[in-house]
């Protein structure tokens, strides 16, 4: 799956037999929880990969930069995107006035 944000070719893949995401470095994780990737060229175009990652069916995330997330990877995706600004003026990263 092409998933631009951190770079303009970045991509996802899923096994979905397995139910195995690979986010590449669209995903991180820190603590065994995941956040989004560091480092992003287009940082909102990464918050929308995310979230069209959480849609998908998983339990394992291979992350870009961390440990994999094993065992309820999908519901830990979901909420970290349910943190994330959303909206049509969001800005990622946020700016500082």
């Amino acid at each position: 799956m092409w998933i631009p944000g951190h770079t303009r070719g970045s991509i996802a893949v899923l096994l979905p037999d397995r139910h195995v995401l690979f986010s590449g470095d669209s995903v991180a994780s820190f603590e065994s929880a995941p956040i989004l990737g560091p480092f992003n060229l287009m940082p909102s175009d990464a918050v929308s990969a995310v979230r069209k990652q959480a849609q998908l069916d998983f339990e394992i995330a291979g992350v870009g930069h961390g440990r994999p997330i094993i065992g309820g990877a999908k519901s830990k995706v979901l909420a970290m995107v349910r943190s994330l600004p959303s909206g049509p003026d969001t800005h990622w990263p946020p700016r500082i006035s």
